[in-house]
């Protein structure tokens, strides 16, 4: 019998508390549903080189938080260094990388020099050596999801998920209004829900649709707006461009804060001229399998959905060009339809178990963790450490969030809460 590795998740979370819940459910995924050892290592508060040489452990999984430092210029530089010190590490490094067509060009570096071993890519195979370059020879690649089901927030999901006739909404969405420098395929995030409301309000059937950043739903309350929604709409996540370098986006940034009316294609022609070429990086998003989880029907923008979800047969399919939206109205008000999507849906995707945590990190495990060499020693002592400093980590984000909503509650107390802070937090004293 083998003995249990040590895995270490290196992470980077601060400035949100709580997580949403899909983010919450994939950070701690090998927590819940691994066979072996697993201790959380957040770089945001400590020197993660000097805790995962405590650890000492035998996989370091580079989360998908840590992964997207990219796009937070500061943090990048101040943690590049560890980069190539955790690549001189001896444990087996696997990468969860997201959003890969942004600032590929340091995705690449920081995982070059980490010397990541596995890269688990929501990019399809043809389109690594794209994204990665050198990387497809020295690591092993695999097509992963961006998040999947928690056996927890579905029991929820179940809790919140109203009958049909007793849900208050038709037709639900919430969308970040990424702008146009995700190219054709990320604009079909807002599109979509213009082109709803609107033939929604044509009909003077009332709606919750919304594409403001204030408007976001998390944690139980979006499980809940799911459940009280006959359908939801939606796209695929991702993009129709490679921005290497954020130079794209800094040109649409730019050119929208001059022409605030300028279309997608003035926007192409002034920053990507060449074209969106052939590349489409496009997956199922975990709202989906959430949708699906508290019965609700969908209609979504046709496509491929990873080849998990079926047009027609898992949800009602709009066209590209949002022609057949009549159409689709009419579907989402036929409850014999509707139902029998959501009856396949939960059949296929929630009751088969193939979309869970459980099963992506068994799989994993079974693939990557288990043939390593057994550990010299159990290093129990070490990850309990690690526990403690996670939990503490997770109450000096909690203190900054209320901070930040409630600073004058802390005013009179500042003179004791700021030795303190400065002590648990030692990047506070600058």
């Amino acid at each position: 019998m083998t003995r249990r590795k040590t895995i270490a998740i290196l992470y980077h979370a601060r400035g949100t508390y709580p997580l949403r819940t899909a983010v919450e459910t994939h950070l701690h995924a090998w927590l819940r549903h691994s066979r072996h050892h697993t201790a959380h290592v957040n770089a945001a508060l400590c020197d993660p080189v000097a805790a995962l040489n405590a650890l000492d452990p035998d996989v370091v999984v580079i989360h998908t938080s840590f992964c997207g430092l990219r796009w937070n210029r500061s943090e990048f530089s101040r943690l590049e260094p560890a980069f190539d010190r955790i690549g001189r590490m001896r444990a087996l490094k696997i990468a969860l990388p997201q959003d890969e067509y942004y600032l590929v060009n340091a995705l690449r570096s920081m995982l070059s020099r980490m010397q990541a071993g596995v890269i688990l890519s929501c990019a399809e195979p043809e389109n690594w050596a794209r994204l990665y370059g050198g990387l497809v020879d020295t690591a092993q690649f695999r097509t992963v999801l961006t998040g999947y089901l928690d056996e927890r927030v579905v029991e929820k999901a179940r809790l919140w998920g109203k009958p049909l006739k007793d849900r208050d909404i038709f037709v639900s969405y919430r969308a970040w209004d990424t702008g146009f420098w995700l190219g054709e395929h990320g604009a079909h995030k807002v599109r979509v829900g213009e082109a709803m409301r609107s033939a929604l309000e044509h009909r003077n059937i009332p709606s919750n649709i919304s594409m403001i950043a204030s408007d976001t739903i998390a944690g139980e309350r979006w499980l809940k707006f799911l459940g009280n929604s006959r359908a939801t709409i939606g796209v695929e996540g991702g993009a129709s461009l490679i921005d290497a370098d954020g130079s794209i986006k800094a040109c649409v940034d730019g050119f929208i804060d001059e022409n605030p009316d300028a279309t997608l294609e003035d926007v192409r022609t002034a920053c990507f001229p060449e074209g969106e070429g052939d590349f489409k990086l496009a997956c199922l998003s975990p709202r989906h399998l959430e949708a699906i989880a508290t019965g609700t029907a969908q209609a979504l923008v046709r496509g491929q959905y990873n080849g998990i979800l079926e047009a027609g047969r898992h949800y009602v399919a709009i066209e590209p060009d949002y022609s057949n939206l009549d159409s689709v109205i009419d579907t989402l008000k036929d409850d014999a339809a509707i139902s029998e999507m959501i009856d396949a849906a939960r059949r296929d995707i929630v009751e088969s178990g193939r979309y869970t945590y459980r099963a992506f990190v068994g799989e994993i495990d079974t693939a990557y963790v288990d043939p390593l060499p057994d550990p010299d020693s159990s290093r129990g002592f070490a990850r309990l450490k690690a526990a403690i400093r996670d939990w503490i980590n997770w109450r000096i984000i909690q203190g900054e969030c209320f901070y930040l909503e409630h600073p004058g509650l802390f005013r009179p107390f500042a003179w004791l809460l700021r030795p303190i802070y400065c002590r648990l937090v030692p990047s506070s004293r600058a």
